[in-house]
């Protein structure tokens, strides 16, 4: 009879803390998402990601001090991996931006961008914090910056499409939004900014 042979391979304890951890946060359990992404080691590869996936649990407990402290800890060692980096950064924004904690959210996105002016995500969403602020002419800023670096990028031209309607600014609007609708004319988002900008348009015509 043939018999399957063991790789030989265990499972770190991490590796099974983590995957616990993710577990809990799939089914809302997240005091004890927190308890298990505790446990991943600070040696082994999952703790970073660790780190950040119990800040997102603590976000969602109310713990907000703590699930910023968590996210920090990421950001603080961001160049060794960029992707989470970001993902952290966003995680922390939004709970910035929820906590109606805007200033602070800004200068967390700048101080990304001074070590990344490229970065796309933190010029787009610093633009949405901006324009949350109602600070609309350096949102666009923010905007048409991240555009730059991603030029087919059409959620970046939807965030342009909307906040050039809240400015009045209509043809550049349809301009922007047509660009975007060319590149994804599925995008729900886009398409409902761009029936509006039309019916304005048409009212004025």
């Amino acid at each position: 009879m043939a018999r399957q042979q063991s790789s030989g391979r265990k499972e770190s304890p991490s590796t099974f803390w983590d995957q616990r951890g993710d577990r809990f946060m799939e089914r809302g359990n997240y005091p004890q998402a927190v308890l298990a992404y505790e446990k991943v080691r600070a040696t082994d590869r999952e703790y970073l990601a660790a780190t950040n996936k119990k800040g997102a649990a603590l976000a969602e407990l109310g713990r907000v001090e703590e699930a910023l402290r968590a996210f920090d800890r990421v950001l603080d060692v961001g160049p060794k991996d960029p992707l989470l980096a970001d993902i952290a950064l966003n995680n922390k924004t939004n709970l910035l931006r929820r906590e109606g904690r805007y200033e602070e959210a800004l200068t967390a996105f700048r101080q990304a961008i001074e070590t990344g002016p490229d970065n796309t995500m933190a010029l787009n969403n610093m633009g949405n914090v901006l324009a949350d602020m109602g600070r609309d002419e350096e949102a666009l800023q923010a905007y048409e910056r991240a555009l730059a670096g991603d030029p087919k990028n059409p959620a970046i031209m939807g965030n342009i499409g909307s906040l050039l309607i809240g400015l009045e600014r209509y043809e550049e609007a349809r301009e922007v939004l047509e660009r975007a609708l060319a590149l994804d004319p599925d995008d729900p988002v886009v398409r409902r900014t761009m029936n509006a900008v039309r019916r304005t348009l048409a009212r004025e015509a």
